[in-house]
């Protein structure tokens, strides 16, 4: 698992140039073969080899991932350069990104939180909502990923279509999410059984929130590639605390309904604090 994370890192560094550099066909190919050959090689060995799931999930990635970064260093061999600035430099540069970074991988204890302060069943009906709807998470993270460095260039027109985007995005995540809420009893009893029921409601709460999280997070590339990225560290940061005091605390009332609705109370703080961020630059910039 170290060698894989290791590996996914690098090659989200090496993207992330490419996406600096528009050219964000070289990001969405790596980012889909990547994928695509993680599902093909977990299939392969669970199903043929017949080792264990979860080995063949970390295996398939790490061969996934590893092959996708040899290529792109063999397309790219000019990302290996030594940079001319320090490490030093380069680390205090991006520190309120990383900030921000680690403040979203804090968030994601989410699940181990709850089943701390209720018990392993509660938490493990709220990891099958939160599995369920980590699409929409992913879609939410790769907009603000796009985002920064469209408004880091100041490309006006870019930003404008990369904004109507947004709102295809939204609508097809209101149509796919809804679906998703309005059967969410049966969908969850055809995938993992009667069992899960209890899953039921933390999905239709957590929709919510993961569903206004599309737009906030969108702001928040906006705002970081702006000039704004300390103050989106900085709400980061207090989103981390709120996550870690409230999971636990609403967890232990409510059990996974109740984890579920302080995560999209989360998402909702998010949201209106980039909107109120994001006018007050607007009307600076006026």
């Amino acid at each position: 698992m170290p060698a894989w994370q290791w590996a996914q890192k690098e090659t989200t560094g090496v993207l992330g140039i490419a996406l600096a550099e528009d050219r964000s066909l070289v990001q969405l190919v790596a980012l889909t073969a990547t994928r695509a050959g993680a599902l093909g090689a977990f299939a392969f060995a669970h199903y043929y080899f017949h080792i264990e799931a979860i080995l063949s999930f970390v295996l398939g990635n790490l061969i996934a991932t590893g092959i996708g970064l040899l290529a792109l260093y063999a397309v790219n061999p000019r990302y290996r350069r030594v940079p001319e600035r320090s490490s030093l430099q380069f680390w205090r540069a991006a520190r309120p990104y990383w900030v921000a970074s680690i403040s979203a991988q804090v968030r994601s204890l989410d699940t181990a939180l709850i089943a701390l302060a209720a018990s392993p069943f509660q938490a493990g009906l709220f990891s099958l909502p939160s599995r369920l709807t980590g699409p929409m998470r992913l879609a939410a993270t790769t907009l603000s990923t796009v985002a920064l460095p469209v408004a880091s260039r100041g490309d006006k027109d870019e930003l404008r279509r990369l904004t109507q985007t947004l709102r295809l995005v939204t609508i097809i995540a209101a149509g796919g999410l809804g679906t998703l809420a309005l059967f969410a009893e049966p969908i969850i009893r055809l995938v993992v059984g009667d069992g899960y029921v209890g899953s039921v409601t933390p999905l239709r709460i957590l929709i919510i929130g993961l569903f206004l999280n599309i737009p906030g997070s969108f702001i928040s590339g906006v705002l970081q590639g702006t000039g704004a990225e300390r103050s989106i560290a900085r709400l980061g940061v207090i989103l981390a605390l709120c996550t870690i005091i409230g999971v636990p605390l609403a967890a232990s009332i409510g059990g996974a309904n109740g984890a579920a609705l302080c995560l999209s109370l989360i998402y909702v703080m998010q949201l209106a604090a980039v909107t109120y961020l994001d006018r007050k630059r607007r009307q600076d910039n006026a």
